[in-house]
């Protein structure tokens, strides 16, 4: 059984606190309504920056490792992201809804890694 290689979207491959003005190298600007940015009809869909080339870095280190969304993206992460990262559907890690915002704490996720992972 191989490893995991757990993969985040905000921050790790979607460099979101950039400056908005500022699109980094080798990033293309994607307009999204995920589940939850599209409850509030008002807002302008959210801007999501990603590298492509970042799919093909990931691709190949699935030879070695099992690749897992873990994400507030949760499953839309295949919908939303690994289309314009020419990723295939991968599993993802469930935890609650965030309706905006992440619990409080820097280590939220942890307990839900760490039920995903088991013994592994």
């Amino acid at each position: 059984m191989k490893p995991l290689l757990l993969i985040d979207v905000d921050g790790p491959l979607n460099p979101y606190a950039a400056r908005a003005q500022r699109r980094p190298q080798g990033y293309s600007t994607h307009r999204m309504r995920p589940t939850g940015w599209t409850e509030a009809e008002s807002r302008k869909p959210l801007r999501v920056w990603l590298n492509p080339s970042h799919g093909a870095r990931l691709l190949a280190l699935a030879d070695s490792y099992e690749l897992v969304w873990a994400t507030t993206w949760k499953d839309e992460a295949n919908d939303w992201i690994g289309p314009h990262l020419g990723l295939p559907r991968l599993p993802w890690i469930d935890w609650p809804q965030m309706h905006g915002r992440a619990p409080r704490g820097t280590f939220w996720k942890t307990q839900y890694v760490l039920a995903y992972a088991g013994t592994r």
